[in-house]
Formats: structure tokens, C-alpha cells, sequence
């Protein structure tokens, strides 16, 4: 009992603090000036440091927004040239469909008036001076294959002579298959191919008429014969063969 009482009241015993009593609200004021102070020397602490190495935040957001305004008046103009070579690319087609069609066009004209020039240098040689008849035959039978399945037939049907008679009839085209087989009859009950091969005229007429046979199927020939209005026998005939 004694040497407890020495240890608490005697030369040993432990120093008594007097503090002053703070409320806490204000320790936590104070504690929040106390870290905003210290968050603060922080935040100066690194833009300064920033500075030092040559950053500045500033110049940074001014480079940043020319930055994106450049990208937007780049991506506006690419927009543009984009809606811009739609346009011109689809002018561009159109100028070369039309140049194809032209260019098919001019083709065919320069095709039709080289077969004309052809077929009046052959009358001429034919009906020139000659004072004697001829007799109706056919001349320049060519059959040209325009696709696998697509033949189209040409020929000339000619009738001189000093009667200056007119011709009434018409033309009928067979065509045979490798084996010899007949595969086609033309006229047929198609009206497309009979207004084609019917005949009315004084001294010639051309016939063109395309035809069309299974693919892959190979053929011999192409024979055209020619009737007279009221006669079952032909009055000419001509055979192109391949």
C-alpha cells in the first residue's frame, strides 16, 4: 500500500499534462485547411516541376484545341472529296457506258455500210452491161456466231434479167448438227422468224435472221433455199458448211 502511494505521489511518480480542451468540430476544420494547404504545396510543387521541364498546361489545351480544330476541317474536307469522287466516278461511268454504246453503234454502222458497199460493188459487176437474164440465185451466205448458243444468218437473194419481172416468195433455213441431224427449220410457227424470210422484190433483197440451238451442240451446216409463191420445189439453194 505504501510504495503505491509513493509511486503515485512521490519524486517517481508520472508528470501530470495539462492540455486545453478543443472542441472537434474545430479539429476537423482545421484538419481540412491543413490538407487542402497540403494538397495545394503538392499541386504547385508539379506544375512548377512542369514548368521547369518546359510543359506548360496552357500552351498544351491551345495546341490541343487547334489541334482539333484542324482535324475537324480535315475530316469536313474529306467528306467533301469523298462525296466529290462518288460523283465524279459515277459521271465517269455513265460516260463510259455511253462511249461503249456509241463505240457498238459506230461498229454496226461501219459493219452495215462496208456489207452495202459490198453488195452494190457485186450488183453492179452483176447487172452492169449484161443485156442476157439471170436467173434467181442466192449469193454471200455467211452464218456468224454471235454467243455459244446464238448463230445469225446473211445472205443475198438476186433476180436480174431483162423482164424487170417482180419476185413473190419466200426463204426457208435448215440447220444440221455435226451427226447430220436436222435441228431447225426456219420458218417456224414463230411469227418473229417468218416476217424475215418472206420475199417481195424486183431485182434483190437481203435477209438477215439470227437462230438459236441447244449449247454445246456442234454444226455442219446451214442450207437456204429459196421458193417461189405457188411452187413446192426451190428455186435456188446454197449451203455454208463449217
Amino acid at each position: 500500500m505504501l510504495r503505491t502511494l509513493r509511486r503515485h505521489f512521490g519524486i517517481s511518480a508520472p508528470r501530470l499534462a495539462v492540455r486545453t480542451h478543443v472542441a472537434w468540430p474545430l479539429r476537423v476544420i482545421w484538419g481540412l485547411l491543413l490538407g487542402g494547404l497540403v494538397v495545394a504545396l503538392i499541386w504547385w510543387g508539379f506544375d512548377t516541376g512542369r514548368l521547369f521541364a518546359g510543359f506548360d498546361s496552357s500552351e498544351a489545351g491551345v495546341a490541343r484545341n487547334r489541334l482539333e480544330g484542324e482535324l475537324k476541317t480535315l475530316r469536313e474536307e474529306n467528306t467533301g472529296l469523298r462525296s466529290r469522287l462518288a460523283q465524279v466516278e459515277s459521271e465517269l461511268g455513265v460516260a463510259r457506258g455511253a462511249q461503249a454504246v456509241l463505240s457498238t453503234q459506230a461498229l454496226a454502222l461501219q459493219k452495215e455500210n462496208s456489207q452495202i458497199k459490198e453488195d452494190l460493188v457485186f450488183l453492179q459487176k452483176l447487172f452492169a452491161g449484161s443485156g442476157k437474164e439471170v436467173a434467181l440465185s442466192i449469193q454471200r451466205l455467211v452464218v456468224d456466231r454471235l454467243s455459244p448458243t446464238e448463230f445469225r444468218v446473211r445472205m443475198l437473194v438476186v433476180h436480174g434479167g431483162r423482164k424487170n419481172e417482180e419476185f413473190s416468195g419466200y426463204a426457208q433455213i435448215e440447220v444440221r448438227g455435226a451427226d447430220g441431224q436436222n435441228l431447225l427449220v426456219l420458218p417456224d410457227q414463230d411469227s418473229s422468224t417468218q416476217a424475215p424470210l418472206k420475199l417481195n422484190f424486183k431485182y434483190y433483197q437481203r435477209i438477215e435472221l439470227s437462230f438459236q440451238v441447244p449449247a454445246d451442240t456442234p454444226l455442219k451446216s446451214v442450207q437456204a433455199r429459196v421458193y417461189e409463191s405457188g411452187n413446192s420445189s426451190p428455186r435456188a439453194t446454197q449451203t455454208f458448211s463449217w
